[in-house]
């Protein structure tokens, strides 16, 4: 194990890496070292405001790919720009990490995780979940055989977009996220989470999709409510999932077993909390077979700083490239393959493919 740090560069400055440098900025294990955006002055200004110490400005990624104390990347633009800008740092030697969804398409992560290994690179899907200390128990008690089988898992992502700007009535088109060509949409921006959870627990890509949408009414609208079932084993396992740009759900997920059922949450796609529940006794009150107990709970103290949880996942990414390591155990490339695959699979089963 490596006793330096891990030196990363910042690619794109947008929404979800002015989340990310929350966490980022307070860590003692990895540095940040180089920012690129297209404006120099904006790159920065997000170092200065920041405090990022170490942080150099740049507006050209063909300078930051020439220093040789660089060791990853973490590319933060739009999904369709993900595969040549991956391919662009990989090809230079450096490691990469980029932000979900990888790809809209799966041929697009078969060829990135190609330029990986044809590079001897580390290469990993941001799927920031997966590293989260309450999967790992989830896991736990799942391999232990506490409930049981997984036979099913329910998963569900919703909030009304009315309140950050996204009215169905006047949706601003200029916005990458409001169009399904690039990206946006209920499915690949918050259904990917319950997908990726349901691949989690039963590791493979589903057999059969069944699945219903409502779209905007628009040239190129997104998906503003969607919902689908994914079976394994001839049906006898499943996942329903839904998302919604309306409603303002729990965002809770379950899985539920031969033995009992654990909740991942809330919200399970940035949780620090998990139950299990089981039968402790034959019959629960007045003999009713369906009742469960709850037997055991786990929380991650780190909610109390009001985080999002990205450090797991940039801690962990960090010592792996550090190490020499190519894939992330949390979320490898076929992993990643599958996951892409499967939403493919969703898109064009549910008519949501039709804008490419």
């Amino acid at each position: 194990m490596s006793e330096r740090k891990a030196r990363w560069a910042m690619w794109s400055i947008g929404n979800i890496a002015n989340r990310v440098i929350v966490e980022l900025r307070e860590s003692e294990v990895y540095d940040i070292a180089a920012v690129i955006s297209s404006n120099k002055d904006k790159a920065q200004k997000f170092i200065d405001d920041n405090g990022l110490k170490e942080a150099v400005a740049y507006d050209n990624i063909e300078d930051v790919l020439k220093r040789d104390d660089i060791d990853i990347v973490y590319i933060a633009s739009p999904p369709w720009l993900h595969k040549e800008q991956c391919c662009q740092v990989m090809n230079a030697g450096k490691g990469v990490l980029v932000e979900k969804p990888m790809v809209l398409c799966a041929q697009d992560a078969k060829d990135i995780f190609a330029c990986a290994e044809k590079n001897n690179v580390f290469c990993a899907e941001g799927v920031w979940s997966n590293y989260f200390p309450n999967m790992k128990k989830m896991h736990e008690w799942i391999d232990t055989g506490r409930i049981g089988e997984p036979v099913e898992v329910i998963s569900t992502f919703g909030f009304p977009m009315v309140e950050l700007g996204m009215d169905r009535r006047n949706i601003d088109m200029s916005r990458w996220g409001n169009r399904l060509s690039a990206g946006g949409g209920t499915l690949l921006q918050f259904g990917c989470y319950c997908v990726n959870f349901a691949l989690n627990v039963f590791k493979t890509a589903p057999e059969k999709i069944v699945g219903i949408t409502e779209r905007i009414d628009c040239k190129d609208g997104p998906d503003q409510n969607t919902a689908v079932i994914l079976t394994w084993d001839g049906g006898k396992k499943r996942a329903m999932l839904s998302c919604s740009f309306d409603a303002r759900t729990v965002s809770e997920s379950r899985v539920s077993g031969t033995k009992g059922e654990i909740t991942v949450g809330t919200p399970f796609f940035a949780g620090f909390d998990a139950k299990l529940f089981t039968q402790k006794s034959p019959f629960g009150p007045d003999g009713l077979h369906w009742w469960t107990d709850l037997e055991e709970s786990f929380h991650d103290d780190y909610k109390a700083k009001m985080r999002e949880g990205f450090k797991y996942q940039f801690e962990a990414v960090s010592q792996y490239v550090l190490d020499g390591k190519t894939e992330s155990p949390e979320v490898s490339h076929q992993y990643s393959i599958d996951l892409a695959t499967t939403i493919e699979r969703i898109r064009k089963e549910i008519g949501l493919w039709d804008e490419e």
